[in-house]
């Protein structure tokens, strides 16, 4: 990473000054354009708080099918690149809300994110545009794994009493015709 943006943004304004001085005035102006872009870009990272990360695109995905209105309950797990080039998976977004919102203009990039502590290569999506309803409630235990997830994020355990399962147990002499004998 770059040591400042003041650093940067010298070499730069030199080096349109430089194209200019040689007559290529159109791309100085293309050139002055883009810094303007990336310094508002940078300001707005240099911001962020301790712990939080920038993401710039999707990475991976899982590949399942996701259907109804939105925000959707069942949708593809995925990864988004960081800053840093890296990978991370996504424990509490769908893929298919994050792609609505952003076709919608609610959501653009970057992508705030922090990092979960029980897992360095995982992400939660923390960012203010985002609505709540969007965000997944419980987090994915098969693309995280189970001991990764807070205690508050994990889906709660299937009932273990087999009569509140929608479970019928059957007995051998139930089975039975009325006259026959089971042995």
């Amino acid at each position: 990473m770059v040591a400042s943006w003041a650093a940067v943004d010298q070499e730069l304004r030199k080096f349109s000054q430089h194209m200019r001085a040689h007559q290529a005035g159109k791309t100085a102006d293309k050139l002055d354009m883009a810094l303007q872009m990336a310094r508002g870009q940078f300001e707005y990272l240099e911001r962020l708080p301790s712990g939080m990360a920038a993401a710039y695109k999707v990475g991976g995905q899982t590949i399942i099918a996701s259907s109804g209105p939105f925000p959707r309950d069942r949708t593809n797990c995925f990864d988004l690149i960081l800053e840093n080039h890296r990978s991370y998976k996504v424990v509490n977004m769908g893929l298919e809300n994050l792609q609505y919102l952003i076709e919608k203009g609610k959501v653009d990039w970057p992508l705030m994110v922090q990092h979960v502590e029980t897992n360095p290569r995982c992400v939660e999506v923390v960012d203010a545009r985002v609505p709540r309803e969007y965000l997944r409630e419980y987090w994915c235990e098969t693309c995280i794994g189970r001991q990764f997830i807070p205690e508050g994020k994990r889906r709660p355990e299937p009932p273990s009493d087999r009569s509140d399962s929608g479970l019928i147990i059957i007995s051998r002499e139930q089975l039975k015709a009325p006259d026959e004998k089971i042995d």
